[in-house]
């Protein structure tokens, strides 16, 4: 009985190997052809062509949302296959994703940073030339008179450019400031979302057998968690003696 089991085995484990070895794999990346959104969560249809070999095929759908509901998971085809088994797994050894919002908080952060730098550097420049013209405010020098003409014109000039200058670098400081606080509220919220987690993605395994070697369209189907939407409405009244309106909007 024990030689039985030992034989038996064995077979299984030869019928195993064949099998593995005639299986063909499949790296598949889609684009989303449709979404269909609910009140709560989303139904996301994908479809790619592939071409399949006459025997097993293994179709890995890659870059999967992390959200996605694996009980959920339809695979539809247009011709006469087999589907074996379908299976999803979080994928631990490519790098995880950053967040959305975290990528659109490090881009902006990144902007108002330059935009920061700019202002320094022209305040920079703007004290530079007010130390220029108060340096060189003497006019005619010790031994030369002055009419009282080109006196007033220098005054006037020296004062509205001391005035222009004072005015632009305020300017400039306050818009710094506001800058520097819109940052620390940035960072803030960076290091937050950065402690939650990684966006981490899950990929789809689909196991087929096709009778022949053809080309074939799959369609994906699975709902993802975290997605949904609100109906708005706009009241519009034209007259007090008559019914108020209440469009739906889509």
């Amino acid at each position: 009985m024990k030689i039985y089991l030992i034989l038996y085995s064995l077979l299984f484990l030869f019928s195993i190997n064949i099998i593995a070895q005639n299986e063909k794999e499949h790296i598949i990346k889609t684009n989303i052809n449709s979404i269909i959104v609910y009140l709560s969560g989303a139904e996301i249809n994908r479809a790619a062509e592939v071409d399949l070999i006459e025997g097993n095929n293994l179709l890995i759908f890659k870059s999967l949302s992390p959200e996605l509901d694996s009980k959920s998971i339809r695979v539809s085809a247009n011709k006469d296959i087999s589907i074996l088994r379908i299976s999803s797994k979080k994928n631990f050894l490519t790098k995880p994703k950053e967040l959305p919002r975290i990528i659109n908080l490090k881009d902006s952060l990144e902007i108002i940073l330059n935009s920061n730098k700019d202002f320094f550097d022209e305040i920079d420049a703007l004290k530079i030339e007010k130390e220029m013209l108060l340096a060189n405010k003497s006019i005619g020098g010790n031994n030369n008179g002055v009419s009282i003409n080109e006196l007033k014109q220098n005054a006037e000039f020296f004062r509205q450019r001391i005035m222009d200058i004072n005015k632009r670098i305020t300017l400039l400081e306050r818009k710094s400031v506001k800058n520097l606080a819109l940052t620390e509220r940035m960072k803030q919220e960076l290091t937050e979302l950065n402690s939650k987690s990684e966006y981490t993605e899950n990929d789809i395994n689909v196991l087929i057998n096709s009778s022949l070697k053809e080309k074939v369209r799959i369609e994906l189907k699975y709902l993802v968690n975290k997605a949904g939407w609100v109906p708005a409405y706009d009241i519009k009244a034209f007259d007090l003696a008559k019914p108020i309106e209440l469009v739906y909007k889509a």
